[in-house]
């Protein structure tokens, strides 16, 4: 649940930032404005980055247990590599609420969620 809320704020939140630094232009004002917005992203960047890492490290886990030297192990060893390499036949993923798994990809569409997001109030309000 905190992750989707995450997601939702983050987004919202980089909307309104880049809308209100363009509002307000270059100015000292702006500009720390602008530094929250690469906080914000930054900070959400960050978690998706090791949810990638953890969905790349866990597709990699049956093919570094494949390729230990099994064929020398005893019949125990075999059924641990075994077991290890029929578990992790599906990448472990970092999820929100079990609806957006959260990977680069995710990173991805919040940013251009948010600049869709911020061209519609852009045009909305240059009109």
């Amino acid at each position: 649940m905190l992750l989707a809320y995450n997601l939702f704020t983050t987004a919202s939140t980089l909307c309104c930032v880049a809308f209100y630094t363009i509002l307000r232009g270059l100015t000292l004002y702006g500009i720390s404005f602008l530094s929250y917005f690469i906080s914000c992203a930054s900070q959400f960047y960050m978690v998706c980055y090791y949810g990638q890492l953890l969905i790349n490290l866990s597709e990699a886990l049956p093919q570094a247990a494949y390729t230990q030297n099994w064929y020398d192990g005893s019949p125990t060893y075999r059924k641990h590599l075994l077991f290890i390499m029929s578990t992790t036949g599906k990448p472990a993923v970092l999820t929100a609420k079990g609806v957006i798994n959260i990977s680069l990809d995710t990173f991805k569409n919040m940013m251009n969620i948010t600049y869709r997001f911020f061209a519609i109030i852009r045009r909305v309000l240059d009109d």
